[in-house]
């Protein structure tokens, strides 16, 4: 059965597009390990279950004053601290490109 798959493949893509697949699988495993990582691992595994404990039913439209009512809520607070780390580590990626 491998050598069907192979069969499939080589029908479907050229020896080009082959070539470009595998860079691509090589870039995607560099991606990979970075996410082995045990701090990389442990946020995305954090991450992850944020959506089942949003409440969609409580949601609306906010304006500015809405943002600093919210922002008495230590939850708020919490998360936004979170999001300036996460922008400060976005910002080094700029040196980095």
């Amino acid at each position: 059965s491998t050598l069907n798959i192979r069969a499939k493949i080589a029908a479907t893509y050229t020896a080009d597009d082959i070539d470009q697949i595998g860079d691509g699988i090589v870039a995607l495993m560099g991606v990979a390990q970075k996410l082995s990582d045990p701090t990389a691992a442990a946020f995305i595994d954090k991450f992850a279950s944020i959506p089942a404990h949003v409440d969609m039913d409580k949601s609306r439209s906010i304006g500015p004053m809405g943002i600093f009512q919210a922002s008495f809520d230590k939850d708020v607070r919490n998360g936004l601290g979170i999001i300036v780390e996460l922008m400060k580590a976005m910002g080094k990626l700029k040196d980095q490109v």
